[in-house]
């Protein structure tokens, strides 16, 4: 693999039996190589895994991780822990099975399936989709249902609709070796090449650090440590140094990693920088460092959350209407309650669900955050934000 190439992170959306891992298998054989690939459990802080397969592809222009995962709740598992995360999706469907693309009625859940992993997918930072009609007859083209339904699909959860391009594939017959089926998969890599943005990378995104711990520095100000969540930061930048009652400005007189003075720093360091004039008692643990007017303390949010069954270290016991923890965010510990809408009143460990958060006093949070919640000093769920509420 050529590392120099951008990298695209892409995963399959779908339900069962439509042909996911067989395309990806077919997209790697179509650029004549075996891919490299493993299966595996993608683990988070928090200590939850999620089984996922990761493929790796090139084209002449791109490089492709292709994220795989083998049931529809794994693949809502992995988003919720942030487990993998994806830049693209392709919205598989095939109109040759006998549930067809199921996607106008929720009779059999399928159509349900498909509306939460491209929510969940939209939460955690996707911005674009491809639709892949995987049928026996690609030469006849996609269907003006089928296109349709997938089009509205993609335009309830914030995707570029009219603009995605739709390409109809015989990935089972391309596996196979058939040279029209594997011709219509290598379009579709020109498709992907075409269409599909190379995502923004971390270090161009703005400036954000968590603060993890905090040092009195004589009369020179305050050192703050932490590792640089994305963006850059340079000696004698201003920035924001928010807190649960705001921001105000603050200047970085000196950037320190591994004992050595740097001029700049980016996301994924991890550094120390000495904020001038700055005094101890105005910065603590789960403050943050970030670009001027990006982040905001909030104090009630929607989320996504999955709860630990007793293999991924939690409790036996489920989530109620009401649930009183800790919740981890950033580098914040906050207590919070975690309420369940409408009738639901629980949600059992190895499931998800949707909650709203109400935190006892203001965190620092945004929506795609991932966070984790603890009780006796033991994680019991995983979550990602992906609304603020009044």
């Amino acid at each position: 693999m050529n590392r120099q190439k951008p990298a695209v992170t892409v995963s399959t959306i779908g339900t069962g039996g439509h042909g996911k891992t067989t395309l990806a298998a077919a997209l790697a054989k179509a650029v004549a190589q075996q891919p490299q690939a493993s299966r595996s459990k993608g683990t988070t802080a928090g200590g939850t895994s999620a089984v996922i397969a990761h493929l790796e592809y090139e084209t002449e222009h791109r490089r492709y991780i292709h994220v795989d995962y083998p049931s529809h709740h794994e693949y809502i598992k992995g988003m919720i822990t942030g487990a993998a995360a994806a830049d693209a999706v392709m919205l598989v469907v095939s109109p040759d099975q006998t549930n067809g693309i199921v996607m106008s009625s929720t009779d059999d859940g399928i159509s349900t399936d498909i509306e939460e992993q491209l929510a969940m997918a939209k939460h955690t930072g996707a911005t674009h989709a491809v639709i892949v009609a995987n049928q026996n007859d690609a030469e006849a083209g996609v269907t003006m249902e089928t296109e349709t339904t997938a089009r509205a699909m993609l335009e309830r959860h914030g995707f570029p609709s009219q603009e995605a391009p739709i390409i109809a594939v015989n990935a089972w017959m391309a596996l196979e070796g058939n040279a029209q089926a594997m011709s219509t998969v290598s379009q579709l890599l020109d498709v992907m090449d075409e269409y599909l943005p190379v995502p923004t990378e971390h270090n161009v995104l703005p400036f954000f650090m968590p603060i993890e711990d905090t040092f009195a520095h004589g009369n020179h100000g305050t050192l703050v440590s932490g590792r640089i969540a994305q963006g850059q930061v340079k000696a004698n930048d201003t920035v924001a140094l928010v807190t649960a009652n705001g921001e105000g400005d603050a200047t970085i007189s000196k950037i320190e990693m591994f004992h050595r003075h740097l001029d700049q720093a980016q996301a994924g360091d991890a550094v120390s920088v000495l904020l001038q004039d700055i005094q101890p008692h105005e910065v603590q643990r789960g403050n943050v460092l970030a670009a001027p007017n990006t982040r905001q303390a909030q104090q009630r949010l929607a989320a996504k959350v999955y709860v630990l069954d007793p293999q991924d270290g939690g409790l036996r016991n489920p989530i109620f209407d009401g649930y009183q923890a800790q919740f981890i965010i950033n580098t914040q510990s906050v207590n919070g309650t975690a309420k369940l809408p409408g009738s639901r009143h629980m949600i059992l460990p190895g499931n998800y669900g949707t909650v709203r958060v109400e935190l006892e006093t203001p965190a620092i949070a945004s929506p795609g955050d991932h966070f984790a919640v603890r009780e006796q000093g033991q994680t019991v769920a995983a979550g990602v934000f992906t609304a603020t509420l009044p």
